[in-house]
């Protein structure tokens, strides 16, 4: 299959996400290049940044993960791998963002060393089965999960979330997901 026809099937399945979530229209584009800002970009600028309701309890333990899966081509010598990296909480504003909101705040979470050390061998991997020439090669997906971090607190079911991600510091953050926090606790489950 080519670059063009694995574009396309992504900007297909990406759309149709789109209009089956809360994923912006104009984030499509940005979704669409995730995968080479992944193997691009340095690892000590990706970011979540989540907007949400201030009554929101934050533990360790719900931290989001960024989800990386290696799928190898026919033929590739390359292992399969599905990776669920932890995000860490590093602060709890989002420089680059604008202010939350009244009752509102930002939960900004980033890679920790050993989660930039993991996608750095994803990167290399992929740019050794790239340059070797061999029958074959890899793809990544690249997923964010979030639905660990919202409680299932009745009182904060209606209240709003946002997600922004930014994989490099000079392109910024682009907004991921907006919905409920029930909406989040509803697509985790499926």
């Amino acid at each position: 299959m080519t670059r063009r026809h694995r574009v396309l099937r992504a900007l297909c399945a990406c759309l149709f996400l789109a209009a089956c979530t809360g994923i912006p229209l104009r984030s499509l584009p940005q979704l669409v290049k995730l995968q080479d800002s992944i193997v691009q970009d340095n690892p000590a600028d990706f970011a979540l940044a989540i907007q949400v309701d201030k009554r929101l309890v934050v533990t360790p333990q719900a931290a989001p993960a960024l989800l990386l899966k290696v799928t190898p081509s026919e033929g590739s010598s390359v292992p399969a791998a599905d990776l669920r990296l932890p995000l860490l909480l590093s602060l709890t504003s989002a420089p680059g963002l604008p202010p939350a909101g009244a009752g509102r705040l930002w939960l900004m979470y980033t890679l920790p060393t050993e989660s930039q050390q993991q996608v750095l061998r994803v990167r290399e991997t992929y740019r050794t089965s790239i340059s070797s020439g061999r029958k074959g090669g890899i793809t990544i997906g690249v997923g964010i999960a979030q639905e660990g971090l919202a409680v299932s607190n009745p009182a904060l079911a209606q209240t709003d979330w946002e997600s922004w991600l930014r994989t490099a510091r000079e392109r910024g953050f682009f907004e991921l997901w907006s919905g409920t926090v029930g909406d989040l606790i509803r697509q985790g489950r499926h």
